[in-house]
């Protein structure tokens, strides 16, 4: 309704166990809108598949984009 674009970057860390927490906006999209909307869907997509125990590691840390546009 508002015409919004943008490109929010986020990291996050991701536990053993898949769970995901301290998400945290590294670039903003300049818009608030779109920066709550794509911290909220991290959290959406949480839990994470779990890391494997081959890998010996207790976290990840995660970094992605999401990208919003209008079609």
């Amino acid at each position: 309704k508002q015409r919004i674009e943008g490109m929010v970057y986020l990291s996050s860390v991701v536990l053993s166990n898949g769970t995901g927490q301290g998400i945290k906006i590294i670039r903003s999209s300049g818009s608030k809108i779109l920066d709550e909307e794509a911290i909220v869907t991290i959290k959406r997509a949480s839990p994470f598949p779990p890391i494997p125990k081959e890998i010996h590691a207790s976290f990840a840390q995660m970094e992605v984009s999401v990208v919003f546009t209008l079609k």
